[in-house]
């Protein structure tokens, strides 16, 4: 056996490298063949380290495992580093995961969706004529719900005439249930599912992307869906489909920042316009993603209330409203206007005059105006 004098492991007699850390060993002396001594000096430890050749340097095992061993961690930290900060591509599942985080960051998005504005929420009791018919049906829908108490009958008597009215009170539930004069029938919407996007897109500097999507109400109250609500208020949808645009920043895909999205594609229709003289096609890159686009975000899309309107009473019109990117006809007269958009509110002011007038969306193809005698629904006209 030897001992190697750097660590002290034990070898066998035979070895020429320490088992253990891998240093030369110390060889004892022995005596040289004949042949060998013959006109040659003694070969010494030092002479056989010194004339060694470097293949012939067996290689630890314990080291080897080492070096292999950090090799790997390193690959698997780079690979790890390349997926972490590798731009996300698009996918419906993405798509989803950042809308989803949109609507949680701003509660009052849909919220025409889910707070309902058809009758006087904000009074309490409330009075209806015993002869209005529709108010009586729907209020019979929320006081099954436990939203309103069963109604009181109280007479009302004005010179020879009588005139029955029946009387509701809110109840606890339907306190809770009503923010800012409406009532609302769920937490809020959330995404259903992701149908389908467009292929992502440079705008300026910013790669975007439209997709459409199905959000659903958010913990919805029991009665929403029964056949008699749905029947009394078809706006109410458990579903319903919308357009989203998203954009990629800082390699993450989120619900696209409307005033980015314009100075991108301020950006894009610059540089288009800069190509297009010397190559037609140049000016046609952005495709018809670009032009969707710009549509979205022009004064007319942005605006919801833009197009024509009526609003009719067993079968007959006593409004009708037009209204363009500056002016507004009602009843037929026309009249300078501008507008101030927020949520689902439009309010409407005519030249000169500071107060407005306040229309309220309730989907794509309903609004409601409070006339100051009435509260009247407005249906589209296409």
């Amino acid at each position: 056996m030897i001992f190697c004098t750097q660590c002290g492991h034990k070898n066998v007699a035979e070895a020429r490298f320490c088992e253990e850390c891998g240093k030369p060993l110390v060889l004892r002396a022995a005596a040289a063949p004949a042949a060998q001594v013959v006109g040659a000096a003694s070969s010494t430890p030092t002479d056989f380290v010194a004339t060694a050749s470097a293949s012939s340097i067996p290689i630890n095992g314990k080291l080897l495992k080492y070096v292999a061993g950090g090799v790997a961690l390193l690959a698997v930290i780079g690979a790890g580093l390349f997926f972490l900060l590798a731009p996300e591509s698009a996918s419906n599942e993405r798509f989803a995961a950042a809308i989803e985080r949109s609507l949680a960051a701003n509660s009052q998005a849909y919220k025409v969706r889910y707070c309902l504005s058809n009758f006087a929420y904000n009074l309490d009791p409330v009075q209806v004529n015993e002869q209005d018919q529709g108010t009586r049906q729907w209020l019979a829908v929320l006081t099954k719900a436990g939203l309103y108490s069963e109604p009181e009958l109280i007479e009302d008597t004005t010179g020879y005439f009588v005139v029955r009215k029946l009387r509701y009170s809110k109840t606890e539930a339907g306190k809770n249930a009503t923010q800012e004069g409406k009532l609302c029938i769920a937490d809020g919407v959330t995404v259903a599912k992701v149908d389908s996007f467009t292929p992502p897109q440079k705008l300026g500097d910013t790669q975007a992307s439209r997709a459409t999507v199905t959000l659903k109400l958010r913990n919805p109250m029991p009665w929403v869906m029964t056949d008699e609500t749905r029947a009394q208020t078809p706006q109410i949808k458990a579903e319903f489909t919308d357009s989203v645009v998203m954009a990629l920043k800082d390699g993450k895909w989120d619900v696209a920042d409307q005033r980015a999205l314009q100075t991108a594609m301020m950006a894009e229709r610059k540089l288009s316009s800069k190509q297009q003289s010397g190559n037609d096609s140049a000016s046609s890159g952005a495709g018809g993603f670009f032009d969707s686009l710009k549509k979205l975000f022009s004064s007319g899309a942005s605006n919801p209330i833009i197009g024509h309107w009526k609003s009719d009473v067993m079968g007959i019109t006593v409004a009708m409203f037009e209204f363009d990117s500056n002016s507004m006809v009602s009843n037929g007269q026309k009249v300078d206007v501008r507008y101030e958009v927020e949520d689902t509110r439009v309010t409407v002011y005519a030249q000169g005059q500071s107060n407005g007038t306040v229309f309220n969306v309730i989907d794509h193809d309903t609004l409601s105006v409070n006339t100051g005698m009435a509260e009247l629904k407005l249906k589209r006209v296409n």
